[in-house]
């Protein structure tokens, strides 16, 4: 989606290039007619997961170690445990980014230095939005800890009224 395509962007993240088949993402909540119309404006946007992740024999992650340890970031960061939050934060990135095989050394460097990602100020935000792209494309998970925290700061699609849902109805 763009919001996903969007955030990425933004962060100079290179997980974009795993995560779709392009950085062009799909806005949420158009009509039919409009939705149409961008599909067809925007023959390149972004597929779920790019072509290379969405093999036959694909891996598929029911919980990750960079999961854990934002997990344990943010209980160090809440004063739960006597851990690190920093280096439990910065090895989770490192983590993800070698999970979608994404990492380099210097690009690394230069993401974690961003004011945008760096947890100098905001942390339990930044740990949040970690966990955000962490959890994906598993979206229940990312949905659930974005209800849990409310980061990453998201929008109500167009027309929408009340807001985003909260609370997933039970049958």
């Amino acid at each position: 989606s763009a919001t996903m395509t969007d955030w990425l962007s933004s962060n100079n993240d290179p997980r974009i290039d795993a995560f779709g088949s392009s950085n062009v993402g799909f806005a949420y909540g158009l009509t039919r007619n409009d939705a149409v119309a961008f599909a067809n404006t925007n023959v390149n946007w972004a597929r779920v997961l790019a072509p290379d992740q969405r093999t036959e024999t694909s891996s598929m992650y029911l919980i990750t170690a960079d999961q854990v340890m934002l997990a344990r970031a943010e209980a160090a960061e809440l004063g739960w445990t006597s851990e690190d939050p920093v280096t439990l934060y910065a090895n989770a990135i490192q983590a993800c980014w070698q999970r979608w095989g994404v990492y380099d050394a210097t690009a690394y460097a230069t993401y974690m230095a961003q004011p945008s990602i760096s947890l100098v100020t905001n942390p339990l935000q930044k740990i949040a939005e970690q966990t955000w792209l962490a959890f994906y494309p598993n979206g229940v998970q990312g949905y659930s800890n974005w209800r849990r925290t409310g980061y990453p700061t998201l929008t109500p699609a167009p027309g929408t009224t009340g807001g985003i849902p909260r609370r997933i109805p039970y049958g």
